[in-house]
């Protein structure tokens, strides 16, 4: 391939502008072709900004420079990729020049949401640019807002005709050549603040705020014109038939985008247009009836079946067409064909935190009490959910010969919510199969009946999975559990999703109508609904239930559910976040008491030794839970049940930015036979990094230590173990208040404090800020005699590292209140509280803190 030099580049691009204007009248008719523009003018411009057009040279895919795009039959997809060591650079959508690309919105639009949809993808998949150009024009796009269809052409940064590269062509040249680009030209082309208004958001954000937004989000519009069409019905109803509503639409658009089925939300919009004439509401099932049980046919029961809420409840045409065309092509920034399904689930986990609420003349939407009360909802990032998926399916997939044998693991998450770590467990199930078959069958090579059945080679001779084999690996290995059915609807809409990953129009129907079977297994009998840690012997007359807590406990029977499962002897893995400092009934403590006997009725600590009466002999599983886990007096008969089997303690530290906990992942393995070590380990970045093994020896008395510890140091601990008294016997340890709101700036009523504004042995005189005495109604939030408030976040490392400073001090004050960023420890002792600050804050206690618990 020939290396033009900017002269020489120069020279051919402005023959390639001459020959053009003597020739526009001819290109802008309708006899001259859109291919030839492509041939004639695009790829010999791109050939002169040194891209490699035909990728001369190249045999890796990968490593192509201009992709052209898999069009599809709807022609969704722009023209071009151009990509640089496989990181793709921008798209080009290229069109005849008869259009005036500065006015046809639809055009813009098709460039730019396709683009902006990969803004939710790893870096690796992203396309932060896209070039709209017919030669005659060339916009280039910055896509990483979200912009709307009124706003999309602000977003422009580059806007020439085609004189313009004559007389820009030094910016074309340092912009747009191969060299130039692969140094990072492009970076100067992002929109900068003074030139655009809104601040960058990921599809992932703005489409949540699509759905969820207080006052004009979907949720919201349905839900209050469900309860002006149908006053009787309750919060918790109304709040199933949105949620059904709207998976069902969601559901229909990622197909839809995916090119996987026709667009049947514009067929329900003609329906709606053609039942306004007769009514102004009518119930929703009317218009979506017939594409309901067309897809259910197609697919299965579970997402499509008939629902008798959808059958009786009533909402205005309006309101549901509206919703709808928010969700067509041409209106919306999302594309769910670049949207991994991943992602998709953090949206719906959002989405699962909050409720409807319903009163005779107002409908809100709240955050659910314990959603409210951990402040918010917090999705497991991709990375601790790809480590504990690797470390546990992973490792019983390299136990695999056969597809068969993958068949027989059963994978399980007790506390599933919408699905995040099944989906993780079925991504590595099905990349394992798809690594399998492509050792197997080479190129050219005909396939067996069996392999037909589980795969085919498409176009480029790669190997793909088929439909039946992605249903196969669902209905047999992916299980879940939840107490939440909404969460439960979710998971399984999650999942049927990812097993349409990939699939194609023609090549699914020609499945259908090879092995008569629908797209999709029904899920009700692998994700269920219940408290995954109480049995139905909660029921055995030990303990008295009003109807209501009845209703609460939704016992779960985990062998009657999964008969084949235990059948075999349990799961193979068990994995997930399992929720922490659930509240509970009083008769569900007092039986998780009894049946546990762990004195901690934390909901994640019951988790762990839960998941191992789950597994199977020598199964695996894996959790990220609390570090105290680790430490705590309060976990030690978790640690103890389970220390024999831990084969992993990694350290991975705050996860959330949001969330003051720290954290851990926890690897066991059920009567593991190489019980004398495990490993531990730290986060870097969104790496985890294993650090080595410590003696479990060493682990009995004083929790688990991580890595670097001195034989000397284990020593002084045993010692300080033997001759000291817990604080805990010593004081009260308690948190301060949670505040959502009144703290204002002005001086007036009981100053407020949070843990910024401690320090060691005083506090900052300037507080957080002011609130009326009678706006604070949480005990917790006001101090107590003979008291210490320490930081919450202790854990302040400082120079030398082997030192960490607790940060606590005597309050100047008992009229103040402090926030849940300070624990109070109220003295209980004899001891004087200026001792126990002293001791608290002492050397020897920091350096004890900090080498065998943070």
């Amino acid at each position: 391939m020939k290396i033009y030099s900017k002269d020489e580049a120069k020279s051919e691009i402005t023959r390639l502008v001459d020959a053009f204007g003597e020739n526009i009248d001819f290109y802008k008719s309708d006899k001259y072709k859109e291919a030839n523009l492509e041939d004639e003018y695009l790829k010999p411009f791109l050939r002169y900004l040194n891209w490699n057009v035909s990728n001369e040279g190249i045999s890796n895919i990968a490593n192509r420079e201009v992709i052209v795009q898999a069009k599809g039959k709807k022609g969704k997809e722009p023209d071009y990729l151009l990509q640089l060591e496989g990181k793709p650079k921008f798209y080009i959508e290229a069109k005849h020049p008869k259009y005036k690309l500065s006015k046809d919105i639809g055009y813009i639009w098709q460039a730019y949401s396709y683009a902006y949809s990969t803004q939710a993808s790893t870096e690796r998949k992203k396309v932060d640019f896209s070039l709209l150009t017919d030669f005659e024009e060339f916009r280039f796009f910055d896509c990483t807002f979200a912009a709307s269809k009124q706003t999309v052409n602000n977003f422009v940064k580059i806007d020439w005709k085609f004189k313009q590269y004559e007389t820009e062509f030094d910016n074309l040249w340092n912009y747009f050549e191969k060299e130039n680009v692969r140094k990072g030209s492009l970076q100067s082309l992002y929109l900068n603040p003074k030139e655009v208004k809104e601040n960058r958001i990921s599809p992932d954000k703005a489409f949540l705020n699509d759905l969820d937004n207080e006052k004009t989000g979907w949720r919201i519009l349905i839900a209050k014109d469900i309860k002006k069409h149908n006053q009787d019905l309750s919060a918790e109803y109304i709040t199933r038939v949105v949620q059904l509503i709207i998976d069902r639409f969601i559901f229909i658009k990622v197909l839809s985008d995916r090119e996987v089925e026709d667009d049947y939300l514009s067929e329900i919009i003609l329906n709606i247009e053609k039942a306004s004439l007769k009514s102004e509401n009518s119930v929703i099932m009317d218009s979506c009836r017939d594409v309901f049980s067309k897809l259910n046919r197609t697919y299965n029961g579970s997402i499509f079946a008939q629902k008798q809420e959808l059958e009786t409840v009533h909402i205005s045409n309006k309101i549901l067409k509206s919703v709808l065309s928010d969700l067509l092509p041409e209106n919306s920034r999302y594309n769910f064909k670049q949207i991994p399904v991943e992602v998709l689930g953090t949206i719906y986990e959002q989405f699962l935190g909050k409720v409807i609420e319903t009163t005779e003349k107002r409908v809100t939407v709240e955050y659910k009490p314990e959603v409210r009360k951990a402040g918010g909802v917090y999705y497991t990032p991709q990375y601790i959910v790809e480590y504990i998926v690797e470390n546990t399916v992973g490792e019983k997939l390299k136990e695999c010969k056969s597809v068969e044998d993958v068949f027989a693991l059963k994978v399980c998450d007790p506390a599933c919510g919408s699905g995040s770590f099944l989906l993780g467990a079925y991504d590595r199930l099905i990349n394992w199969c798809t690594y399998f078959y492509s050792r197997q069958v080479k190129p050219g090579t005909k396939l067996t009946k069996k392999q037909a059945e589980h795969i085919y080679l498409d176009e480029d001779n790669n190997i793909r999975i088929t439909s039946k084999l992605r249903r196969e690996l669902l209905r047999n290995c992916i299980y879940g559990v939840d107490i939440d059915n909404q969460a439960v609807e979710v998971a399984i809409t999650s999942l049927s999703l990812k097993a349409l990953e990939g699939t194609r129009h023609d090549e699914l129907y020609a499945e259908v109508n090879l092995f008569h079977e629908t797209v999709l297994p029904k899920l009700e009998d692998n994700i269920k609904c219940g408290n995954s840690l109480i049995g139905m012997d909660i029921f055995d007359g030990k303990l008295e239930f009003s109807k209501d807590e009845d209703k609460k406990l939704n016992p779960f029977d985990w062998e009657n559910s999964f008969p084949g499962v235990f059948k075999q002897g349990g799961f193979d893995c068990v994995i997930g976040n399992p929720p922490y400092g659930a509240e509970l009934t009083e008769m569900s403590r007092q039986y998780l008491d009894a049946e546990f006997l762990l004195s901690n009725t934390d909901t994640a600590a019951l988790l762990i030794v839960k998941k191992k009466k789950l597994l199977r002999l020598n199964g695996l599983g894996g959790f990220i839970v609390p570090k105290p886990f680790i430490y705590s007096s309060n976990w030690q008969k978790t640690r103890d049940e389970v220390l024999p089997d831990i084969i992993k303690v990694i350290d991975v530290s705050k996860v959330w930015k949001e969330v003051k906990l720290e954290m851990v992942i926890e690897i066991l393995k059920k009567t593991s036979e190489s019980s004398k070590f495990y490993m531990s380990g730290i986060r870097n970045g969104n790496e985890i990094i294993e650090q080595g093994v410590i003696n479990k020896d060493l682990c009995t008395k004083y929790g688990f230590i991580l890595s670097g510890v001195k034989p000397e140091e284990i020593l002084i601990a045993n010692k300080i173990q033997e001759n000291s008294v817990p604080l805990n016997n010593l004081v009260i340890n308690q948190r301060g208040g949670m505040l959502q709101k009144g703290i204002q700036n002005e001086p007036i009523g009981l100053a407020v404090f949070g843990g910024k504004q401690v320090s060691r042995y005083f506090m900052e005189i300037e507080p957080k800020g002011y609130i009326p005495k009678n706006q604070c109604s949480d005990a917790k939030a006001y101090v107590k005699d003979n008291s210490l408030l320490v930081q919450n976040i202790v854990a302040h490392i400082m120079n030398p590292v082997d030192h960490i400073q607790i940060i606590a001090t005597i309050p100047f004050d008992k009229n103040i209140i402090i926030l849940d960023t300070i624990n109070q420890l109220e003295n209980k002792s004899n001891y004087k509280i200026q001792f126990l600050l002293g001791v608290l804050c002492s050397n020897f206690c920091n350096w004890y803190v900090y080498r065998f618990i943070f």
